[in-house]
């Protein structure tokens, strides 16, 4: 009879063949043979991020089925591996190498880009009116667009005038404000 050492990992097993040493007109020696179980092959696939701000932690997503047992590492840039999966939340956009390890398999590496790029935000001028010759009311505008009440830094001042006509009420600030990118449309302040 012919059998094997037994294990489905991947290493060198015995093949032992057995049976009776006196068979009539001959005695027989047994020789174990070798069989020999070599790590399988695995493309890592796994999907980045790429979109607006949105306040939430965004990571790389293994679309392989991994075995049981495998490590997954991963590295960002010039950075070294790691274990702990690496996100963007703000504004940013880097580069992660993936790679996986079991010992049964030889599994190729991938690398995916994770970014986070402005969301849109629109100031715009509150229109408003006054009659000739009363004090200009306080100018206003309103944000559109900023997530958890993030702040928009912006000044509101009107067209120069006093005589009886409309003005534009004019939002003004920068445009790249953090996570966000700003526009800023006028609004219309009327003198009756």
């Amino acid at each position: 009879t012919v059998s094997r050492e037994a294990g489905d990992n991947v290493k060198k097993y015995a093949v032992i063949p057995a049976g009776a040493e006196n068979q009539g007109n001959y005695h027989v020696a047994y020789v174990n043979g070798t069989f020999e179980i070599t790590p399988a092959s695995l493309k890592l696939e796994a999907e980045g991020y790429n979109a607006a701000y949105d306040g939430a932690e965004h990571t790389a997503t293994i679309t392989t089925e991994l075995p049981e047992g495998t490590t997954v590492e991963y590295k960002v840039g010039d950075g070294e591996w790691t274990t702990e999966v690496p996100s963007v939340k703000d504004v940013d956009s880097i580069e992660v190498e993936i790679r996986a390890t079991n010992a049964n398999y030889t599994i190729e590496g991938t690398k995916v880009t994770l970014t986070v790029i402005q969301k849109e935000v629109t100031v715009t001028g509150n229109n408003g009116s006054k009659v000739y010759g009363e004090k200009d009311p306080e100018l206003t505008a309103k944000v559109e667009g900023n997530l958890n009440n993030d702040e928009i830094v912006y000044t509101v001042s009107r067209e120069a005038g006093d005589n009886v006509k409309k003005y534009a009420v004019i939002p003004a600030g920068a445009e790249n404000q953090g996570n966000y990118h700003v526009t800023y449309v006028n609004g219309t302040f009327e003198n009756d």
